[in-house]
Order: structure tokens, then sequence, then C-alpha cells
């Protein structure tokens, strides 16, 4: 079973952060799990959107710009495989199917196996324009720059963990990566660190 696409679900969440009425969380508050670990991202007015099985979604927005925030952690098969290329070309081939042509322009994406935690991983990095972008103000083209890692779970092999970091609505914040990269860092397998 494939999980919901990441852009998918980051639009669908996106448009129900305005309609949250929970508390915010406090940065960087744990959430611990038997399979991963996960802290809401480190700075503050993030809500926790939506947790179940699937993973977990963080959203926040900043009314005044319109421009919204997703962080997320989502679990899904991964299929078998044997070499970083192949796992490599997985993760490709995943992000072109949860992209569709008719609903996305990729302005870039950057895929790259990386050996950055002692199991096999894919760094991404990517900017696209949401054609069909749904707002409180109805449908607009909107920037989407996504910041991920997709690993292999060092205990399941079959199981795949996809971490993200999203922006949604303007050209990318200065300290995007950087805070892409914290929240990222911060998620883990209970035997790390």
């Amino acid at each position: 079973m494939r999980p919901r696409p990441f852009t998918v679900v980051a639009l669908i969440v996106l448009v129900q952060i305005g309609c949250a009425t929970r508390k915010p969380l406090a940065p960087g508050q744990l959430f611990p799990g038997p399979l991963m670990n996960v802290r809401a991202p480190a700075s503050a007015g993030w809500q926790l959107v939506k947790s179940d099985a699937e993973g977990m979604v963080f959203g926040r927005g900043d009314a005044a710009t319109g421009v919204t925030y997703i962080a997320q952690v989502i679990a899904f098969r991964l299929p078998p495989f044997g070499t970083p290329d192949e796992l490599l070309a997985i993760v490709k081939d995943g992000a072109a199917k949860d992209s569709p042509p008719d609903r996305f322009t990729v302005v870039d994406a950057n895929f790259q196996f990386t050996t950055e935690r002692p199991y096999p991983c894919v760094r991404f990095r990517g900017s696209s324009v949401d054609l069909k972008a749904r707002t409180r103000q109805g449908t607009a083209a909107l920037l989407l720059h996504i910041r991920s890692l997709y690993c292999q779970h060092p205990t399941q092999p079959d199981l795949g963990v996809l971490i993200a970091y999203s922006q949604r609505g303007a050209p990318p914040d200065p300290d995007l990566d950087s805070q892409a990269e914290s929240f990222i860092d911060s998620v883990r397998v209970p035997q790390e660190r």
C-alpha cells in the first residue's frame, strides 16, 4: 500500500490549518514511539494536524503573508532493493507518481543517496508550482518548496520513512533549509542518539 502522496497530504493539511482550533505545540515537543521518535519543529506556532498509523503532520501558517508550512513523518511500504541506485530509483519513481504534471510544474528536483545515517536514505530538495493549490480564497498557482529525507527503517527493512518539511505560497524563506534540517535531524529511531 502506498502512502498518500506528500504533495497531496501537504495541500490537504494546508487548507485545514486555517480551520484548526488545536492548541499550539511547544517548540521541539517530543512524541516518542516504538519505531520513530518525532519532535515538533523547533519554532513557535506549530499545531499537530494529523496523527495516525501512517504518521504525523504538523502545520503552521503566517496569517500576514498567507505562507504555510508543513512538517511531517510518514511511514510507507518500501519494496526490496539491493543497491543505493535501486533505492534512489524507488524514491524518484514514487515522487514522480506523487506529482502529476496536470497538477504540478517541477521547477527543480534533486535526489541524492546519503550515508548521513547508519541506514540507507535519499535526500530530496525541490520546488514546484502547484497549479491547483486550494486556499481560503479559492484555487491558485503557488510555489511549493520541499526538503525531505526518505529512509529505510533500520529494524524493519520493508518500512520506509519520509521526513519532510515544506513551505508553500512564496519564494523560499532565507532560513527554509536550516528549519527543514532542524526538523529532519530531530526525527530518529529510538536506538539512535
